[in-house]
């Protein structure tokens, strides 16, 4: 009976969330909502409902004039490993503030610390200004003695995407490239032209169509959408490093994260790719609703630990 019960709690508890999201995409596309207070509400409210963990820390840095932060476990704070973490928010919203606990996690199971920087975004900043961001934020650390075999990349939804974009970019430069990569979720088709974006707009609660269309317009700002920088897909991926990439079965997203896979893979790029049934959108980031986010975390960290030969 008390499996039942708590069956019964969770299943209700996420049906209260997947109702709650979609009320607020909604709201955004139909214009009911203002964007810029659609913004301003979901960075407030990702701060005062995600406690920091007891073990968490975190600490202001300046990367050359971009605001970020260090986030890790007060265990790992001193460790040489870094991950380099994009956020996500349609290149539009969000912070470092708002993925502390989500970024926090995947420390804590990798067993390392986090910069999470602050980059421009659309409409006040445009492509390429994020990927130059992320880019100076990975020469910045090289410039201060991280080696690249100590670093990792990883980012969830438009984060996902910088993720790649960022790797292209510094590949082409010939920079070092990070030991590793992860993408929750990722956006790298700004066309938006993924079977799923149609046949999963009824099970996704929290992305849609038209308002993706739209956040992608407004960044791209007349650029082209298969613009490699701007979706990855269309990049070459030969010569990165090994990439994971989770994501949820019920959305839109979906065949973004297959497409990546499959043409990591075409490209002879090691990849994995796994498809969690029955969730949404950057879902690591609901562990409180959702069992399998833990799980994720998990299975993130112990790819990043891998890569970096950390040990147990």
């Amino acid at each position: 009976m008390i499996v039942q019960s708590e069956n019964f709690l969770t299943t209700f508890s996420q049906d209260i969330l997947r109702n709650l999201l979609t009320s607020a995409r909604t709201l955004v596309a139909n214009d009911i909502m203002p964007r810029e207070i659609g913004r301003a509400i979901v960075d407030f409210t990702a701060q005062l409902l995600y406690e920091p963990p007891r073990g968490l820390k975190i600490e202001k840095e300046d990367v050359d004039g971009m605001s970020a932060l260090w986030i890790s476990d007060k265990r790992f704070s001193t460790t040489n490993n870094v991950l380099l973490y994009f956020h996500g928010g349609g290149y539009h919203m969000c912070s470092p503030y708002t993925h502390k606990r989500l970024v926090y996690k995947v420390c804590r199971t990798a067993r390392l610390k986090s910069l999470v920087i602050d980059y421009r975004k659309s409409p006040e900043h445009r492509f390429p200004a994020p990927i130059e961001d992320g880019e100076k934020a990975y020469n910045w650390l090289l410039e201060r003695g991280y080696k690249s075999e100590n670093i990792v990349f990883g980012g969830d939804s438009a984060g996902g995407g910088l993720t790649m974009a960022v790797l292209l970019q510094i590949k082409e430069r010939g920079y070092p490239l990070p030991k590793a990569a992860f993408c929750i979720s990722p956006w790298v088709d700004l066309e938006c032209i993924g079977d799923t974006t149609i046949t999963k707009k009824d099970r996704d609660p929290w992305l849609g169509l038209m308002p993706i269309k739209s956040y992608a317009r407004t960044y791209l700002n007349g650029n082209h959408p298969r613009h490699y920088l701007a979706s990855p897909i269309y990049g070459d991926l030969k010569g990165l490093p090994p990439i994971l990439i989770h994501v949820g079965s019920d959305e839109i997203l979906l065949d973004d994260a297959r497409r990546l896979y499959e043409k990591a893979l075409e490209s002879g790029t090691y990849a994995k790719l796994k498809v969690w049934e029955n969730m949404i959108h950057v879902f690591q980031s609901f562990d409180a609703f959702f069992k399998d986010a833990h799980k994720s975390i998990y299975e993130i960290g112990k790819f990043l630990r891998t890569n970096l030969a950390v040990s147990m």
